[in-house]
């Protein structure tokens, strides 16, 4: 886990532009069920929760990661 804390939940409820929080199962950096709180939190009307099963904090660079960032993006 990270030894110095971030606002996110803070932050993000000010984020109304599109969202997509890509979160891996399996993260040990920043625990999933952050995420989930994250992906609750924000006021976005258009936003998208994917979990990547058994997935670690870089679960944004796999091959399921980048299709679905891919796919967000090009369905805004």
């Amino acid at each position: 886990m990270l030894d110095h804390r971030w606002e996110t939940n803070k932050y993000i409820t000010s984020v109304t532009v599109p969202t997509l929080v890509l979160h891996g199962t399996k993260d040990r950096v920043i625990p999933f069920s952050m995420g989930q709180k994250i992906y609750a939190l924000s006021p976005a009307k258009t936003k998208q929760f994917k979990q990547i099963i058994g997935g670690s904090h870089l679960s944004g660079f796999s091959v399921e990661g980048q299709k679905t960032i891919y796919h967000f993006i090009n369905n805004l």
